[in-house]
C-alpha cells in the first residue's frame, strides 16, 4: 500500500503549451455550457446518507450509480472502499508507477499518452508522456486528463476495482471527446464533475445533485 498523501501540487505546476485541443468546435462549446447543465445543490461524497465508507472515510461508488444518486436521492449508489491516491502523488513519486503490461521492465511514466487515451495527432496531448501530463496545469481538458491518469493507475493496481476499472477510465475520455459528451445517467457531466468524481476515489470529491 502506497503512502496516501495527495498534494496537487502549487502555483509551480508548468502548464500546457499552447497546442491544439484534444476537442474543438461545437464539442468546445457543449463543454463550456456543461456548467449551466450540472446545476443544483452539491453532493459531497464524504458524507452522504446512504452512501459508505471504508476507515479512511472515501466513498465510491460506479460512474453510473453515482450519477444516478445525484439525480435522484433515493436511489443509493453502489459503494465500496478503496485506496487511490491523487494526480500530486504520482506527480511527486514517479518511482511508485506500475510498469506497462507488455514492457514489464518500462514504467507507465514514460508511456505516451495516446496509447491509453486517445488523441488525434494535432492534439496537445499527443507524444507526450503520461509522466509529464500528468503534472500539467491549464484548461478543463488538462485536468480531466491529469485526473484519469491518476484514476488509471490506481485502476491498474486495484486501488479502484471494481467499481471503476481501466476499461472505464478510458471510457470516461472517449466519451467526454465525443459531441454527445460523458453522461453516465444520462445528464453531461462536465470536466469538474468528472474530477470531482475521480477525486472521490480517495475521499475528495463532490458531484452536483
Amino acid at each position: 500500500m502506497v503512502n496516501q498523501e495527495h498534494p496537487e501540487g502549487g502555483n509551480s505546476a508548468p502548464q500546457a503549451p499552447a497546442a491544439t485541443p484534444a476537442f474543438s468546435g461545437a464539442a468546445r462549446r457543449r463543454f463550456t455550457k456543461a456548467g449551466a447543465v450540472a446545476v443544483g445543490a452539491v453532493l459531497t461524497l464524504k458524507s452522504q446518507p446512504g452512501m459508505a465508507a471504508n476507515s479512511s472515510g472515501c466513498i465510491f461508488a460506479t460512474p453510473s450509480a453515482a450519477g444516478s444518486f445525484a439525480i435522484n436521492r433515493s436511489r443509493s449508489p453502489m459503494v465500496g472502499s478503496c485506496n487511490a491516491v491523487s494526480p500530486g502523488y504520482w506527480k511527486m513519486h514517479p518511482e511508485a508507477w506500475p510498469k506497462q503490461p507488455y514492457y514489464p521492465t518500462k514504467s507507465m511514466w514514460d508511456l505516451p499518452f495516446q496509447k491509453i487515451f486517445p488523441v488525434g495527432r494535432s492534439s496537445t496531448f499527443y507524444g507526450q508522456k503520461l509522466g509529464v501530463v500528468i503534472g500539467w496545469g491549464g484548461g478543463d481538458a488538462q485536468d480531466v486528463a491529469r485526473h484519469l491518469i491518476a484514476a488509471y493507475l490506481n485502476a491498474m493496481l486495484g486501488y479502484t476495482n471494481p467499481y471503476l476499472k481501466t476499461q472505464m477510465v478510458v471510457a470516461i475520455w472517449n466519451a467526454y471527446n465525443s459531441p454527445a459528451g460523458y453522461a453516465p445517467a444520462g445528464r453531461i457531466w462536465s470536466s469538474s464533475d468528472i474530477s470531482n468524481y475521480i477525486k472521490g476515489t480517495w475521499g475528495e470529491g463532490t458531484l452536483w445533485a
